[in-house]
């Protein structure tokens, strides 16, 4: 219905100015009451806050991506092919704590450097 909690509040006062109410009946909200405005402008807060922790959190994601290297990266930083650095990050798991190959890893010994 809104963004956010101002843009709530100027509908509510949109309506008010009109001379109605809004009222949300599966949730017994009449914002001709002061109890209702009140429980209206909570949500509103709860709505808003949930918003600003999703783009938080995006934000933080979008960041560590920048941040971490990907396989071309890699590639660079191990002079080895994209192709190797693919067929190292498909072949090992992190399992309990450490990386694992479960024996996909056919012919190579635990510890082998790529």
């Amino acid at each position: 219905m809104a963004r956010d909690l101002n843009d709530l509040t100027a509908i509510v006062k949109e309506l008010e100015d009109k001379g109605a109410s809004l009222e949300i009946l599966d949730q017994a909200i009449d914002t001709s009451t002061a109890a209702g405005k009140a429980f209206l402008q909570r949500l509103g807060v709860f709505a808003e806050f949930e918003t600003n922790l999703r783009k938080e959190r995006q934000l933080e994601g979008i960041k560590n991506a920048k941040e971490a290297l990907n396989p071309t990266q890699l590639a660079k930083k191990y002079g080895v092919s994209r192709a190797t650095v693919y067929n190292v990050l498909t072949a090992w798991d992190w399992i309990d704590g450490q990386w694992s190959t479960e024996g996909r890893l056919r012919g190579w010994q635990d510890g082998a450097s790529f």
